[in-house]
């Protein structure tokens, strides 16, 4: 009786602190916002070249504590949706109706390269409570769609010579832009040149090229420099105010750079069968590369060993001369995405 008692006085206590609460908040709320519906302004658009028509996108967004519109830079502005083939981020604003029910309006520009029919694809939200949605529409609700008929979209190509660079060698960027319907060259078009960051976010780049009379525009990018950063090249198009950039016919590529391999061995000679270290060095400066020492064998390089590079960009194989004679060595770095393999100069260890 005694404890029962004493539980009841305290629960008389809380009882007036639980009345004064939010319902959410004495249950921590984990329900992520859900999207009800979608609707678009137009079901069909015409666009032509570097033409920009404009699509209204409408998204119902439910919660219970409510939808929050957040601006991090970096993450993005929330909530948003991206639409269509292309993943085009377009951000949304309140419109009519409240946080806990109401629909969020965003504007897209839609181009002569889109697909013919396109329709959201994502949709993200976060509430108050920090629960966040991340759907694709299409997989809930009945997720509209829109018809583009498109003509004369520029295409563009980005090229980078010569293929393999090597290291501190001039680099020449070359954009071709043609009509994709026609094929014939585009000339006197603006064109947007960036790099590194630039290309994967959304900036809103301004023309710095033209194309020539044949469609052409190329650039020299000097010597003494590695230009290792991702490259692009789009058609800029009309940005829509409150949206990310709009950009036509894109194109990215790398400057693809061929190792130069150095490797030098500790001692011209050693006993037989006694381990010797080669040292060495790979440029471009790369942390983690695999390096084989092959040993000439009759007329057949073998591997017999390997090594990694350092944060310095050196490593450090071990050579054993197998016999007394003089050995033929070299070290070898194998290419990848961004790098052509290539071998050091040939070295010798004397067995003795």
């Amino acid at each position: 009786m005694r404890v029962t008692r004493r539980l009841t006085t305290a629960l008389a206590g809380l009882l007036p602190l639980l009345a004064g609460m939010p319902a959410h908040a004495a249950t921590a709320d984990t329900a992520a916002p859900e999207v009800a519906a979608i609707s678009l302004s137009r079901e069909s658009i015409t666009v032509a070249a570097t033409d920009v028509q404009l699509l209204t996108v409408d998204v119902r967004l439910t919660d219970d504590v409510g939808v929050a519109e957040v601006d991090d830079s970096a993450g993005g502005h929330t909530p948003f949706l991206l639409f269509g083939s292309r993943g085009v981020a377009v951000s949304l604003v309140l419109g009519t109706g409240t946080a806990q029910d109401g629909v969020w309006t965003g504007v897209v520009a839609v181009t002569s390269d889109w697909a013919a029919r396109e329709q959201p694809v994502r949709v993200v939200a976060q509430d108050d409570a920090g629960n966040v949605l991340d759907v694709d529409p299409r997989t809930v609700i009945e997720t509209p769609a829109v018809a583009v008929r498109s003509s004369h979209t520029p295409v563009v190509e980005l090229t980078v010579t010569p293929d393999p660079v090597y290291p501190n060698g001039a680099v020449t960027q070359t954009v071709r832009v043609i009509d994709r319907d026609t094929g014939r060259p585009w000339p006197d078009l603006p064109i947007v040149l960036a790099g590194d960051n630039a290309c994967p976010e959304d900036v809103f780049g301004t023309a710095n090229a033209r194309t020539d009379s044949n469609g052409r525009y190329q650039r020299v990018l000097p010597a003494g420099e590695l230009h290792q950063e991702l490259m692009c090249a789009w058609v800029p198009a009309a940005n829509v105010p409150g949206q990310r950039s709009t950009r036509i016919g894109g194109d990215t590529a790398f400057a693809r750079y061929k190792f130069l391999v150095r490797a030098t061995p500790a001692a011209p000679s050693v006993p037989a069968g006694v381990n010797v270290d080669v040292n060495g060095q790979v440029v471009p400066a790369i942390q983690g590369k695999v390096v084989l020492l092959q040993r000439l064998s009759g007329s057949e390089w073998r591997t017999v060993g390997r090594g990694v590079t350092r944060a310095s960009s050196r490593f450090t194989v071990v050579a054993t001369p197998p016999g007394v004679g003089v050995w033929s060595y070299r070290v070898y770095a194998p290419g990848d995405e961004q790098h052509a393999g290539s071998m050091s100069p040939t070295f010798t260890i004397r067995g003795t």
